[in-house]
């Protein structure tokens, strides 16, 4: 169990070369290593200010018995249209799906999940172009 998670922390690390932080001048969320970590029923708002700039959510389910499903979405902001990276691992491995529909001032729902224990879920927010960053209009991910 151990291996596995190091090993996917690690193809992780590989995927993640060349990114730059969420928040530029703080350096906050811009890995999975340093992902903020969410709950179910919160909303969280944040900018991409740059083509290159990631912002990285983490939901980890640490109990011992199934959770209710979790409803991830991403509301971008009116002026830009922001995409997102659901990654999923598991105690047996991991999947990844990739979410780009809602388009400017869509909404981008990412499914329904119900984390088994010993799950994490990553739901990484990036700009679709190099033209799709604010730094005054700020997206919203809202964990249902």
């Amino acid at each position: 169990m151990r291996k596995l998670r190091i090993m996917l922390l690690v193809c992780l690390c590989v995927m993640m070369i060349g990114v730059q932080s969420a928040f530029a001048t703080t350096g906050q969320y811009d890995g999975p290593a340093t992902a903020n970590p969410v709950t179910k029923g919160s909303n969280y708002f944040g900018y991409i200010d740059s083509a290159s700039d990631n912002d990285w959510y983490v939901f980890e389910n640490t109990g011992t018995t199934s959770s209710s499903p979790i409803y991830p979405r991403l509301i971008s902001p009116i002026s830009t249209d922001l995409d997102a990276q659901l990654i999923w691992i598991t105690p047996t491995g991991f999947s990844s799906s990739t979410f780009t529909t809602g388009g400017i001032g869509g909404v981008d729902n990412l499914g329904g999940y119900a984390i088994s224990p010993g799950s994490i879920i990553y739901i990484r927010v990036y700009p679709h172009t190099s033209a799709d960053v604010s730094t005054t209009d700020s997206y919203i991910l809202t964990i249902g």
